[in-house]
């Protein structure tokens, strides 16, 4: 959950949704948070390993980000310490974003017009915001943001296609969310 450290704010929210779904910050320009992460599938992918950056399979699939705020183990292996520790990691993951280091990636996002005032604006009392750091509280403060739908929200159609074709995907409540059960 948010802490005084780190407070989900309207600003962090904004910044975070604009960095989770910009394809720039990974090395080569195509994947982004959301390309594993996608909102239209409850938060994950239905690939059982998707493609990572320079278009090579993940050796792992994406869990969903929904409800990623409350958890107390994050990541598949358990060894990140809180939300921001695991979007700080995945900035700089050879697999994930491609990118060698911190330094690649905030010079990637401070070469994308528009960015300054966000991280200004989400962090206004640090001399120089655009931090890896504060990339992960925005985009930690966004995926806070991320809840599961109540069952009563209608699933489209076409999501529901989708999903039966992969039922292996979706965790037990989905499954009977899908079927009608209450």
């Amino acid at each position: 959950m948010a802490s005084a450290e780190s407070p989900t704010t309207r600003e962090r929210v904004e910044l975070g949704r604009s960095l989770f779904f910009d394809p720039r910050l990974t090395i080569d320009g195509n994947m982004s948070c959301s390309s594993c992460h996608q909102p239209a599938f409850y938060g994950l992918t239905l690939a059982r390993n998707p493609l990572a950056c320079k278009q090579r399979l993940h050796p792992r699939n994406a869990p969903t980000v929904l409800n990623a705020g409350a958890l107390n183990i994050v990541h598949w292996r358990g060894d990140r310490d809180s939300l921001e520790d695991q979007v700080a990691k995945a900035a700089t993951s050879p697999i994930t974003s491609g990118q060698p280091d911190e330094k690649a990636v905030i010079d990637r996002v401070s070469r994308v017009s528009g960015y300054a005032p966000l991280f200004a604006a989400a962090f206004p009392n640090e001399p120089q915001p655009m931090t890896i750091q504060n990339i992960a509280k925005a985009i930690s403060a966004y995926e806070r943001t991320l809840l599961t739908p109540s069952r009563s929200m209608p699933i489209s159609p076409a999501i529901k296609r989708r999903l039966h074709r992969s039922p292996s995907r979706l965790d037990e409540v989905h499954q009977h969310r899908l079927r009608g059960v209450s």
